[in-house]
């Protein structure tokens, strides 16, 4: 994914279907990187934001808390989301459902229940060895890294997607939720 551009794997976008996960939404293959340019006050957010561009953590897939404090912490990472938590910033939400009271409004975000983490015999949650994890993502890049003459190539299996359209996701996916509902 992270060689493939591939963005947008939080947990609603990933599936734990057997020993393999299934990513449904993968209309942000390809994508570009996007990097916010206009923050001059702010040198060390625009540096940070390049960084996290060009890292493996804009996949979305791997563990990234975000809250005041650790245990206050939502993650919202394909890898590390659980139900239940709540993330620092509000989106627009049902309040008063069931009732003739209801309205959107701007409230805390709570994670939802998702099949994205595997589970052990439909009781508990299997444990994700980081380690191994590790080691096979560094395994894979280094034999794409090795072949990358023959994957750039024009006549390699990647020259397939050419000209594929993809989605340009400029902005996180809560800003576009806030939007819908505005």
């Amino acid at each position: 994914l992270y060689v493939l551009g591939g963005t947008d794997v939080h947990y609603e976008n990933i599936l734990a279907a057997g020993k393999n996960p299934v990513i449904v939404d993968l209309e942000t293959l390809f994508h570009p990187q996007v990097i916010e340019t206009d923050l001059p006050n702010q040198p060390v957010e625009a540096a940070a934001k390049a960084f996290m561009a060009d890292s493996v953590l804009s996949i979305g897939l791997l563990p990234r808390p975000v809250g005041a404090t650790k245990s206050e912490a939502a993650d919202l990472s394909g890898m590390g989301a659980q139900p239940g938590k709540v993330t620092p910033f509000k989106v627009a939400g049902l309040v008063n459902e069931g009732t003739d009271q209801i309205k959107i409004e701007n409230t805390q975000y709570r994670t939802g229940a998702a099949s994205n983490r595997p589970t052990l015999s439909n009781q508990s949650e299997a444990s994700i060895q980081g380690d191994f994890f590790l080691e096979g993502f560094s395994e894979a890049y280094r034999i794409l890294e090795k072949n990358k003459d023959e994957l750039l190539s024009p006549n390699s299996i990647l020259s397939n997607f050419a000209d594929d359209p993809i989605r340009l996701v400029v902005r996180p996916t809560k800003t576009y939720s806030t939007v819908r509902f505005e």
